[in-house]
C-alpha cells in the first residue's frame, strides 16, 4: 500500500486533482500514537503502532462501502415496515 501514487486522483465526485499523492500521507505519528486520515479530512487514531492504524483505515474502509442493490431495496423495505 505504501508509496503507490497516482498523478491525478479522483474523489468522490470524480474530479481530478493535479497533485500527486502518496498512500502513505493517509498515516502519520503524533506524540500519543499513530493516526490515518479519511477522505474527508478526519483523523482517526491514536493507534498503538503503524500496522494497528493501517488494518483500522481497511476495517473503516470494508464497513463503509455503498451498499449494493439488494442491499440498498432491503433497507428501504426494512424501513417502510417500521
Amino acid at each position: 500500500m505504501a508509496g503507490q501514487t497516482s498523478s491525478q486522483p479522483s474523489d468522490c465526485s470524480g474530479s481530478q486533482a493535479n497533485t500527486i499523492y502518496t498512500r502513505s500521507e493517509r498515516f502519520f505519528k503524533r506524540d500519543n500514537g499513530w493516526f490515518y486520515t479519511t477522505r474527508e479530512n478526519v483523523d482517526m487514531g491514536p493507534f498503538d503502532d503503524k500496522a494497528e492504524a493501517q488494518m483500522a483505515l481497511v476495517y473503516f474502509i470494508e464497513r463503509t462501502q455503498w451498499p449494493d442493490q439488494k442491499q440498498l431495496r432491503a433497507y428501504i423495505n426494512s424501513n417502510k415496515r417500521a
